[in-house]
């Protein structure tokens, strides 16, 4: 029966062993999405200050990591969308991984940066809130530049447009008296 309950035991062993090899395994990984991700992931304490930021999210606003931590996340809003942000963060019913809404981030030399901003509450490992926010916040300065540019090129087209028309008024009006003239 001892020789049993051990075999059992080095059983035991290997499993923890291969559960604990997999659970680092799955935690080296997410650690090497997190911070090499091009977006800004941070979590928020319930005070709304900043507990973590990814690498490429801090150091394209200009930061250490490490220097942001423990900072109200309203230093890195852009001041004229603090009070919309602020407003979206508290209300839980529009937070969500499908909800996003554009806000501005400011970094430490002053560049506004556009982004798409997502929030989800902290939950525990049983699905109980807890108090903070985990964000999610892509760049789209890019799609705010081609945006921009698809705006002016309508423009233009539209002013080509009533150019072409008013020639065409000046072609009929042409062929009109051509007309008259022949008749």
């Amino acid at each position: 029966q001892a020789i049993v309950q051990g075999e059992k035991m080095i059983g035991l062993e290997r499993q923890l062993e291969e559960r604990t090899s997999e659970l680092a395994r799955l935690s080296e990984q997410y650690f090497q999405l997190f911070d090499t991700a091009p977006a800004y992931y941070l979590h928020l304490d319930g005070g709304n200050h900043i507990v973590v930021i990814n690498s490429p999210g801090a150091e394209s606003l200009g930061w250490d990591p490490n220097e942001l931590v423990g900072r109200p996340v309203w230093d890195i809003f852009d001041p004229d969308d603090r009070a919309r942000a602020e407003a979206y963060l508290a209300d839980s019913d529009s937070l969500g991984p499908m909800v996003s809404e554009e806000f501005r981030l400011v970094s430490r030399t002053n560049q506004v940066i556009p982004v798409l901003l997502s929030g989800n509450p902290v939950v525990d490992p049983r699905g109980r809130e807890e108090p903070g926010l985990r964000l999610s916040l892509v760049d789209i300065s890019t799609i705010k530049e081609h945006q921009t540019l698809l705006r002016r090129i309508s423009s233009e087209l539209e002013e080509r447009n009533v150019v072409l028309e008013l020639k065409n008024e000046e072609i009929a009006r042409a062929d009109r008296l051509k007309s008259e003239f022949l008749n």
